[in-house]
């Protein structure tokens, strides 16, 4: 699954870099036109600049740990000339959006927008107006002009699906069942790929990936020692110890949990109850699973430290911590459930690793479809380039 969804993270990374630089392009076209020595190419009707190339090449250049390696600015100018030539070509089409599909990567965005968030404070919680504001000062565009941005790739995405739509319909009858549907390639961590003559190969051979890690599911009271300014000063924290000391001692007395959570807490969590779904119990300040085994638990591990983890892993089902410290404030956490080291049987792994081949397959036709189109396209598409070393 990860491999699939670093894909997705890639595509995201790469479009944000495009469409914040769209953004640019539509306001120095014009003004430049007629300053040739700064003309790199025109495609069609439109200019690329050396201003705008060198813009798009530093941005893209930020993200080499996402590429694996450094992208040339000839082949920053071959992305850039591929955006105008792939537009032009949808204009002709006078597609209609598919507001789901839209929905679906405004959603990503902001997805992307919160993951980020929660790498710096793992309480954080979306904000529709913080993720605007983010956008235009961030971005260094209005929201609107974000939104047409988001659009315009979807009907992309739309153009590519319906260009590919005969293979998708072939890929969606496979159930890779059949020998005839192997052998399989799918890339590896390592650049390179790896191939699979059945289901039951790829989930022998990637055994650790259906480990689920020994876990202690949890819920919280929280008193926030930090703001958007920073840590506070020493004399409100030592308020807010005194308040999570107030909260400790009317639990010990038999208070119950998730009433104090309501009364004390300053996560957004204790005003809801959200259901367990293997308890089935509704609880406030619930959190979720927190692994405490595996390659999952070291990364928890270093991001909460090892006061955290060691109060954590300890702690037993129905029972609670006493007031522990992280660099976000104070918590009183409490175990809901615990749940020990298991593995994923082949039975019920098959229609996951099925769908994630799908999933792989999918992205690799619309590719190749994009791919073939785009060199269509430059063949029917007036391209001139004013400097040579581009061409």
């Amino acid at each position: 699954m990860e491999l699939f969804m670093s894909k997705i993270r890639i595509a995201v990374s790469v479009f944000l870099v495009l469409l914040l630089n769209g953004a640019y392009a539509q306001n120095t076209n014009k003004r430049l036109l007629n300053l040739k020595d700064n003309n790199v190419v025109k495609v069609g009707k439109n200019i690329i600049t050396l201003d705008e190339l060198d813009k798009t090449f530093n941005e893209m250049n930020n993200l080499a740990s996402v590429y694996g390696k450094n992208i040339t600015k000839k082949e920053v100018l071959d992305l850039m000339v591929d955006d105008y030539i792939i537009k032009d070509r949808i204009k002709e089409e006078k597609l209609v959006l598919d507001e789901s599909m839209y929905n679906q990567e405004l959603n990503m965005m902001k997805y992307q927008y919160s993951m980020m968030k929660q790498e710096k404070n793992p309480n954080f919680q979306f904000d529709e107006a913080e993720f605007k504001k983010y956008i235009e000062q961030e971005g260094k565009l209005n929201y609107v002009d974000f939104e047409d941005k988001i659009k315009q790739k979807v009907l992309v995405k739309q153009f590519l699906y319906k260009q590919a739509g005969p293979k998708l319909q072939e890929l969606a009858r496979k159930t890779f069942e059949s020998s005839r549907e192997f052998p399989v390639s799918i890339p590896n961590q390592q650049g390179g790929v790896d191939t699979f003559n059945s289901l039951k190969e790829i989930y022998d051979q990637n055994e650790e990936s259906f480990i689920q890690p020994s876990m202690v599911v949890l819920k919280h009271i929280y008193f926030r020692t930090i703001d958007q300014a920073g840590p506070m000063n020493a004399a409100d924290k030592s308020a807010i110890k005194s308040r999570a000391e107030d909260a400790l001692k009317l639990l010990k007395a038999g208070g119950d949990f998730d009433t104090i959570c309501l009364r004390f807490s300053d996560d957004p969590t204790a005003k809801e109850l959200v259901e367990d779904p293997d308890t089935k119990t509704k609880h406030r300040g619930y959190i979720g699973p927190f692994p405490i085994s595996g390659k999952m638990a070291k990364a928890t591990r270093e991001k909460y430290g090892d006061v955290i983890y060691s109060a954590l892993s300890s702690l037993q089902k129905g029972k609670m911590t006493d007031i522990v410290e992280s660099q976000y404030g104070y918590h009183i956490f409490y175990a809901v459930n615990k749940k020990d080291k298991s593995f994923v049987a082949y039975e019920e792994a098959k229609s996951q690793i099925v769908q994630q081949l799908k999933s792989f397959e999918e992205q690799t036709v619309v590719q190749n479809t994009y791919l073939d189109l785009i060199k269509d396209l430059r063949k029917k598409t007036d391209i001139n380039y004013f400097m040579k070393e581009y061409e």
